[in-house]
């Protein structure tokens, strides 16, 4: 007579092979959650999300287009503070000239006329002819412009929505120790590639724009400042979408450190070689002026400080028997 087997001692809800009084899916860091579907119901799902992110980016943009009058007058902010500027500078300009040289007269470049209290007012006869507004030279006219900027505009609010859905597909098929690396790193990374944009957008574009178009503007004669409205989102756009990418800088150098690759003294140890490099793109970025260029390569390095000081918090220094181990079964 065969012996009786005895049934472990399994709590309900645990099948065997897990571990006792733990739920499944959540007996390790390192278990997969129980998420297994057929490739089409894999397809069908990353169908469904990529439509809701597609339905958001549909709102935006139609949200976008009926109001393109202001949403216009906001892109073209960082221009029109420029140009006020360079306006200052022309007025300034023309009026040295009529200082310094006896043989012209003030009614040449200004209209002169009075104001309440008797004062006379100059106003420059030749400052809209010489900083013109912004204008459009396609056959398209401002009808493919409001479209452009209404579809990137809609990317840009879309984008965290499509983000998050495809992050909701993978995340699935990761460990938790994976995910909680994702979850601790993807919002400051979205704040700071956002704060990248806004300083790009109120600084980096306007002082770029003033420095290219100011020259000259103190000679006798000027070529006129004609400004295309498509170059000028596009230069928007790349310099805004490059100052977002740049300022993802400190997210790089935290997880290199978190994950044991690169000791925070080496950030230290290289940190002229950044400065360095850091003038270095900013040539290549933005205009060839040393103003701009020290605007972008000053918060570079602020961010690459940052990133060394928050990486020797979280450094833990590699453990020697562990890396024997890996060493061991490399070899095996």
């Amino acid at each position: 007579m065969a012996p009786e087997i005895e049934e472990p001692n399994v709590p309900a809800g645990v099948p065997v092979g897990d571990t006792v009084g733990v739920p499944v899916g959540e007996a390790g860091d390192d278990t997969i959650e129980d998420s297994r579907m057929t490739l089409s119901e894999h397809l069908q799902e990353l169908r469904g999300r990529l439509f809701r992110g597609a339905i958001a980016f549909v709102v935006a943009f139609v949200v976008l287009y009926m109001n393109r009058g202001p949403v216009q007058e906001f892109i073209q902010r960082p221009h029109a503070v420029a140009w006020e500027e360079l306006h200052h500078k022309l007025h300034e300009g023309r009026l040295a000239l009529v200082e310094n040289n006896s043989d012209i007269d003030v009614e040449t470049y200004f209209t002169v006329t009075k104001d309440a209290e008797g004062k006379d007012v100059l106003t420059l006869k030749d400052a809209d002819k010489t900083l013109q507004e912004l204008t459009t030279l396609g056959s398209g006219g401002p009808f493919f412009v409001a479209i452009r900027i209404c579809f990137y505009l809609s990317l840009f609010i879309a984008g965290p929505i499509f983000l998050w859905e495809i992050w909701m597909f993978i995340a699935a098929g990761l460990y938790k120790r994976e995910k909680r690396v994702v979850y601790m790193s993807l919002p400051p990374s979205l704040l700071l590639f956002l704060a990248g944009n806004v300083f790009g957008f109120y600084f980096m574009v306007p002082a770029a724009i003033y420095f290219t178009q100011a020259d000259g503007l103190d000679a006798v004669k000027i070529l006129p400042r004609i400004v295309d409205y498509e170059n000028y989102f596009q230069f928007l756009r790349s310099l805004t979408l490059a100052l977002g990418v740049i300022f993802q800088l400190p997210i790089f150098q935290v997880a290199l450190s978190r994950t044991g690759l690169v000791n925070p003294a080496t950030y230290a140890k290289y940190r002229g070689h950044t400065a360095i490099l850091a003038l270095v793109l900013a040539a290549i970025i933005t205009p060839p002026d040393p103003f701009t260029q020290v605007l972008l390569a000053g918060p570079t390095m602020i961010l690459w400080e940052i990133g060394y000081w928050v990486s020797r918090l979280v450094w833990k220094e590699p453990d020697p028997e562990l890396a024997i181990d890996d060493e061991a079964s490399a070899v095996a």
